[in-house]
């Protein structure tokens, strides 16, 4: 058989089979290739040839000469304690039991089973005590762990914006707008530190202030947004490429700024502290911007929708408990600001105006959208809180708000009735835009309202006539309720008249949608 000892003189060796099986012998010559010469007298085995298949090789080996006499190998081998050494080997063991098993009875057997059922049975309950201890303590551990990663989802909002920002390059634009930062704050600390002229003071605070907003501004939008909506949130949350329009208005301040602080320095900054009234001012406007935004949470949008999230609420309190559109007031009262810090007079004039304008008919095209989500719910919002700095549109061409579900007229108007009002009663599924040439546009009402039509008299200007009662009567449930029809022509009319500038705002605001505009409102086809 393989073995790794190598057949030579000296080498204590095992018989395996044969009469003296079992038995030590030492290898004192080599025959040939098939036999040795043997010697074990120490364990009763006499001189003799042997061949090797017969052999188990050991890893004891005596110093002995060739060709010795068994006297010599006798007292080697006992020298060496063979005997002792090799008992302990596992060969031994085994030879050892098998001799004992071969000499066991029927009831020695019987007896060692039992004895090995006992010890299985001990062994057993051991066990299993380790497995309920170990389940026990893997259930803490897993407690544990559920209570790490419920620790860890709490702070997911404060580390998911940096993971997507990784993810999606943001941290390119993060990195930019930290380097206009520190310009900003550098121009600033030079303007204190360095100069002494007032007027070199004052430029570099003026302009080093003003990019100090304008970073921290852009940078606060993404992560807000990152916070209310750390899975959707993308680099137009920087508002960096908000418009052509804002790029420009933006390289008008800084062209303004420096032809004036060129050419007429001292007048320019002949009243030094409006630098901090600006400065106080943006810092209030982007103050009133964040907290509105996070009132809003995940129902703030830089887009206006022009679907109903079922996931959206209409959101009430905060500082939306206050006034209406806190976000565009901050953004308004921001603009301003920065063009005082400035002190750039020509373009604060164009910016409080555009500005204005902009939001304007942004807040028309959204409270349009708000109107036909929420109903009712929105028109008790609209009536109970109230708009600053922009006009409330409603006032444009509502005489009355209250005509529409005022208490006195109309007892159980409610949000069901409104329901029923444009979708069911008064059934905008059949009630079509015929024509929206240039000329006119006439509207056709197949259930309850007789055919209408609007005229066009000049530039932004319709004339639409309702029929001879402004009041109709719908019918729900069997009762009659009074609505003022005349309210939803009027709806539609200023929907027509500010057709231009709503599309321009819908190009600003809603680039990535291919709507179509009149399939977003299926009320103004009445």
């Amino acid at each position: 058989m393989p073995t790794k000892y190598l057949v030579e003189i000296g080498r204590v060796a095992l018989i395996e089979y044969g009469p003296y099986a079992g038995k030590l012998v030492t290898i004192v010559d080599i025959i040939d290739q098939n036999r040795a010469l043997v010697d074990g007298t120490p364990s009763g085995v006499p001189r003799q040839a042997i061949q090797f298949k017969r052999l188990r090789l050991t890893k004891f080996r005596l110093t002995i000469a060739h060709g010795t006499s068994s006297k010599v190998v006798k007292k080697q081998f006992a020298a060496a304690e063979i005997d002792t050494k090799f008992a302990e080997t596992p060969v031994a063991k085994r030879l050892t039991q098998l001799k004992l098993k071969s000499s066991m009875t029927d009831f020695d057997r019987f007896k060692l089973y039992k004895a090995k059922q006992q010890y299985n049975r001990i062994v057993n309950k051991k066990l299993m005590l380790l497995k309920a201890k170990n389940r026990i303590a893997l259930r803490e551990k897993q407690n544990k762990a559920k209570k790490y990663q419920s620790s860890l989802i709490s702070s997911w909002k404060m580390i998911s914006p940096a993971i997507v920002a990784l993810k999606s390059f943001i941290i390119i634009r993060a990195t930019l707008l930290s380097f206009v930062l520190n310009i900003g704050v550098h121009i600033v600390i030079i303007g204190y530190v360095w100069d002494t002229e007032e007027l070199q003071r004052s430029w570099k605070q003026s302009i080093g202030i003003y990019i100090i907003c304008l970073s921290l501004f852009h940078f606060g939008e993404y992560y807000v947004t990152a916070i209310n909506q750390p899975n959707s949130v993308t680099t137009e949350a920087f508002l960096l490429n908000h418009s052509p329009e804002y790029h420009f208005a933006l390289a008008i301040s800084f062209i303004e700024f420096f032809i004036e602080n060129y050419f007429f320095a001292e007048w320019k900054f002949y009243f030094p502290s409006l630098i901090y009234i600006g400065f106080g001012m943006t810092i209030t406007g982007e103050f009133i911007r964040k907290v509105a935004m996070l009132t809003a949470g995940n129902n703030f949008n830089h887009i206006i929708a022009g679907e109903h999230d079922p996931a959206h609420i209409l959101v009430t309190n905060g500082i939306y408990a206050i006034w209406r559109h806190p976000s565009y007031v901050g953004w308004f009262y921001w603009s301003i600001g920065t063009q005082i810090i400035l002190i750039n007079p020509f373009s604060f004039i164009g910016y409080v105006v555009v500005t204005w304008r902009f939001f304007q008919h942004r807040i028309y095209y959204e409270e349009a959208t708000l109107v036909q989500f929420f109903g009712v719910k929105y028109l008790e919002y609209k009536r109970t809180v109230p708009t600053v700095v922009f006009s409330d549109p409603d006032q444009e061409f509502v005489e009355d708000e209250s005509d529409l579900y005022n208490k006195d007229k109309m007892k159980n108007f409610n949000e069901s009735m409104w329901n029923d009002l444009v979708s069911e009663k008064v059934d905008t599924t059949k009630m079509d835009l015929i024509d929206t040439a240039e000329d006119g546009a006439t509207f056709r009402n197949l259930n309850t309202l007789q055919v209408q039509s609007c005229k066009y008299h000049g530039k932004s200007e319709y004339v639409c006539k309702a029929g001879s009662d402004q009041i109709k009567e719908v019918q729900s449930d069997g009762t009659t309720y009074k609505v003022n029809v005349q309210l939803l022509f009027r709806i539609a009319i200023k929907y027509y008249r500010f057709k231009e500038e709503v599309q321009i705002s819908k190009k600003r605001t809603s680039r990535n949608r291919n709507e179509d505009f009149d399939d977003e409102f299926p009320i103004f086809k009445l």
